[in-house]
């Protein structure tokens, strides 16, 4: 099967660059990331106490994946072998938990939200600023 952007893929002139030797790794790492996306988004639409636990510990979960990816790297790092990960498959790895990422900044969003919800009516009075929030420090004076 022929493997879409991967570099090497057998069309010619490799010749000792080495590319070829890391198509078959870039497809394990890409069915581990798969499975592991499969496995999180189980979880999550599940409606188990795990998909609170991960949702809420969500910190610990990408520390946990952070601490996963740093061994891999350390211990398939061998001289004159293309690396078993690249740095930035890191991001691949933590887009896998992005469902619980994603609830994890909606808890926190709405917690903050409620807890700034009586200074901004102390401060504001509640009134004239419309309540549209996201917007930069200092007010919307930009132009339209």
């Amino acid at each position: 099967m022929a493997g879409g952007g991967v570099a090497g893929d057998g069309d010619g002139d490799g010749g000792g660059s080495g590319l070829e030797d890391d198509a078959p790794m870039r497809r394990v790492w890409a069915e581990v990331v798969k499975a592991l996306e499969s496995t999180l988004s189980t979880a999550f639409h599940g409606g188990s106490g795990v998909k609170e636990a991960l949702a809420l510990g969500y910190p610990r979960l990408s520390n946990a994946l952070d601490v996963a990816f740093e061994k891999i790297v350390r211990d398939t790092d061998v001289k004159g072998v293309p690396p078993a990960v690249r740095r930035d498959d890191r991001l691949a790895l933590h887009g896998s938990a992005d469902v619980f990422c994603q609830a994890y900044l909606s808890r926190v969003q709405a917690r903050l939200t409620t807890a700034a919800g009586p200074l901004t009516k102390a401060v504001g009075g509640g009134g004239s600023g419309g309540g549209g929030g996201g917007g930069t420090p200092g007010g919307s004076s930009g132009a339209n």
